[in-house]
This record gives C-alpha cells, structure tokens and sequence, in this order.
C-alpha cells in the first residue's frame, strides 16, 4: 500500500443529466473510493460503498496505510498524531502542546477517532463522560464503589464494542497530558507587555518585583504534586492495558506517551512503569475477554501497584482446610497461577501430580468448575462476580468472592512412585470428604478402617 494513491470520486459527476442524482436506485452504491496501486502494471480498484460512515473509515484508513498523508482526512485528533509521526514523536515538538491533544475537563462532543457508525460516536461521547466522572471525582474510601461501577462499566463497553477501545486510549491519553506550563514569559508579556493594562509596570522597581513574584509563581506550578484528577486518569490507563491493545498507530501513540511519563520517582511516572509492563504482558498473553472485576478495580485504585509486579492476591484453598495466598496480574493465566503455585507448596506440574484448579459455582449450587490452563484467572473472576450479580437481580454483596480450590482431578497410577508427601496428604483429606458426603462408595468395614487412619493423621 505504501505510495498507493487513494481517493475519493463524487458520483454526482457520474452523469451529464442533473436530475439522475435524484433518480439513484436505493440499493445501488453512493460512495466511491478508487485505489492506484500502479498505472503501468493494472489498472485501479474501485471500493462502492453505501454509507457515508463506511466510506469515511475506509478513506481514513487507505490513505495511512499508503502513507500519502491525511489531509484534511480523518479528525482533528488523527490528523496531529500522524504530523507527530512525521517527527518521529520529537519530545520538543510544539505538537505535543496542542490544546486538543491536552487534558480537559470538559465532555466531547464529537469523538477524536474515526467510526463506522453514528451509532459508535453517540457511545464515545458517553463514554468520554463516564471516564470524565471517574476522573474528577475524588475518591472516597466509603463510597468507593461509585468508581468502580464507573471503571467497569466504561471498561465493559469497550469490551462490547471493539472500535471503541482506540477512542478510549486516546480519550485517557488526552487526559494523562497536562497542559504545558504557563511559563514567566508568557505571564509578564500579558501583564507588562505593549498594552497599557499595569502602567506600574515600568516603575522603579515595579518590574522587578513583579518578575520575581512571577518566578515563584512558576516554581511552584512546577513543584506541586499531581492532582488527584491525573491520578485517577493514570488509573483507569492502567486498566485499559491490561485488557485491550491499541492498534496501528494508536499503539506508537500509546508507547510514546509512556516513554515520555515513566519515571521511578515521581507518583504519575509509577503508574506509566506499571502500564509499561502490563502493556508487554498482554502483547504476549493476548487479550481478555471480560472487564476487570472489583477486585482487580481495588488492587489498581487503592494503592500504586507500581510496588508489585503482581498486584492481584488471592487465596487457594486446599483440601485440608488450608489456603495459600497467591499474586498475580491482569495477564495470568491458570497454568502460570498454578505453576507459581506449585513452586511455593512444593508439587509437581499438574501433568504429572494430576491436581487441577476449581471455583465454586456463583449462584449457590453445590458444583464446582475445573479451570482450563489457557484461561485468564482475572477472567475467571470477573465472569464469577457478574454471574453471582444476575442470581441476585443486579445485587451483589462486596463479601462475597469467588473461592479457588485445588485439589486433584486425575490420578495416574504411573506417576504413583513420584508423588510428593504434601499431594499424598491432600488425596487423603479429598477422599475423607467424598467419603463423608457420600460421593465415595465403600463399606462399613472400610470405613471404620478410613475413620481410624483419618484420626491418626488429624493427630499428627
């Protein structure tokens, strides 16, 4: 596609007879995009097409693709963020202080990227202010749950619908970019400059001490801590990682705005390591399939997880009472959950020990559900807390959490001569249960004999 010429043809200059631009069959193509690749080697390759939304997401992105330049093609945001491509993200571009491209309290009323759908920009622009009241509201511990209804259901949106998850990142990008720094130029030229606004400004002295109240008015600009409003942006970003990717040049843009933050010292440049990271460990573990459950919410917005490379505890619980506290981050699967597992309890891979990972059933049922390897624990829980939510009619109780439990589900008899004393403990303690709630048939001479080594073991 690279030095394609891509454009657009207007199909009202398709007839000499004026009157034939009404007369158009409902069903026949009102868009036209035309695609030279190469006049002397074929000739061009017409796209028709109905709607005008479909048209203008084709052109857009035709024309990046052959990299000719957008023009006056695509939104105001896209068309800055393929000019900052052109300086290779230069970080002293003027670009970079764009208004449009800085943080804003105001809601959208038009999306910044590209939709193929009316309907698609109506959600952007709710979108844009549901994520506008997660970040400028101010968090408060007791009524916490208000920003993670927010974050989930800003996040279950992008879910349902892909094409949005380009406009959310841009959306939080825009919102993690501070404006730039009114500077001790800028300020004295708008109070002292050619105008006569402060006369007094060219009196002895006058002009100095103003200059120095206006030095220590940038320093401390500069000084100040982040608000709680970049924080919360940061936050929301760090969620969005660790869910979806961006894509084309979304991803460049994304990666860029992290080089430029990421710093180990500062509050904000924590959060940008962290999405650093979850960035690369979902580019490698792929993508997920369920918005981010409150749990997974509380680990990202009560405490910087800059601190932990895994951010997420959970308990696993055994069958002889026990549990075992496990970390873990928005990427991992049940086979690393239970590979980290196993190293901390001292057993084999699952493989050979035949141990698996199972969840209680959220509506109350006595089951349990074996985990599949490839699956991402975060999933699994999310999906728990969301069927637990319909079985209550849209309420849930925020002490109720899904119960991982793991206990063995094959039993190779080749692999007897290697079983480790803790998996031969466990076995023992599953099969008391099963006996004792009736799911392990024997007679009653075996079962006092059971009863009898059971007690042995209990007083051990």
């Amino acid at each position: 596609m690279r030095e394609t010429q891509v454009e657009e043809v207007d199909r009202s200059l398709d007839s000499d007879d004026e009157s034939r631009i009404f007369e158009m069959d409902a069903d026949e193509p009102k868009h036209v995009i035309v695609i030279q690749v190469n006049q002397q080697v074929q000739g061009p390759t017409y796209l028709l097409m109905q709607s005008k939304e479909e048209k203008d997401t084709w052109l857009y992105h035709l024309t990046v693709a052959s990299g000719s330049g957008l023009g006056n093609i695509g939104t105001e945001y896209e068309r800055l963020i393929a000019k900052l491509m052109d300086v290779d993200g230069d970080p002293a571009s003027t670009l970079w202080r764009h208004p449009h491209l800085c943080q804003s309290k105001e809601s959208i009323d038009k999306p910044l990227t590209t939709l193929p759908s009316e309907a698609l920009k109506k959600e952007a622009v709710k979108l844009n202010k549901a994520c506008n009241l997660f970040i400028n509201v101010m968090m408060d511990s007791p009524a916490i749950d208000y920003h993670v209804n927010l974050a989930q259901s800003a996040l279950q949106t992008c879910v349902t619908h892909p094409e949005l998850q380009n406009e959310m990142y841009c959306q939080l990008i825009k919102q993690t970019t501070p404006k730039p720094p009114v500077t001790t130029t800028s300020l004295q030229n708008l109070l002292c400059g050619t105008h006569t606004w402060f006369g007094s400004c060219d009196g002895a002295g006058g002009h100095d001490s103003l200059s120095s109240s206006l030095v220590d008015l940038t320093q401390e600009t500069q000084n100040t801590s982040p608000t709680f409003e970049f924080l919360q942006a940061w936050q929301l970003l760090a969620m969005c990682t660790t869910l979806f990717l961006p894509r084309q040049k979304f991803m460049w843009l994304l990666k860029m705005h992290l080089q430029k933050n990421m710093n180990s010292q500062t509050e904000v440049g924590k959060y940008a390591i962290f999405c650093q990271r979850t960035l690369e460990r979902t580019i490698k573990n792929g993508l997920r399939e369920a918005r981010p459950s409150r749990t997974e919410v509380l680990s990202i917005i009560l405490r910087n997880p800059f601190y932990h490379s895994n951010p997420i505890s959970v308990p696993i619980h055994f069958m002889n009472g026990l549990y075992q506290v496990v970390s873990f981050d928005g990427s991992t699967t049940v086979r690393e959950l239970v590979m980290t597992l196993n190293h901390q309890i001292g057993m084999r891979d699952n493989e050979q020990s035949g141990f698996a990972l199972f969840t209680d059933d959220p509506s109350g049922r006595d089951a349990e559900h074996c985990l599949q390897g490839s699956v991402k624990i975060c999933d699994v829980i999310s999906k728990w807390e969301q069927t637990l939510k319909e079985s209550q009619n849209g309420k849930i109780e925020s002490t109720k959490v899904v119960k991982l439990t793991y206990k063995n589900r094959l039993y190779f008899r080749r692999e007897v001569k290697k079983e480790t004393e803790r998996e031969r403990l466990l076995i023992t303690y599953q099969i008391n249960d099963d006996v004792i709630h009736g799911r392990f048939p024997l007679n009653k001479e075996l079962a006092l004999e059971l009863a009898a080594l059971m007690i042995q073991v209990f007083n051990y």
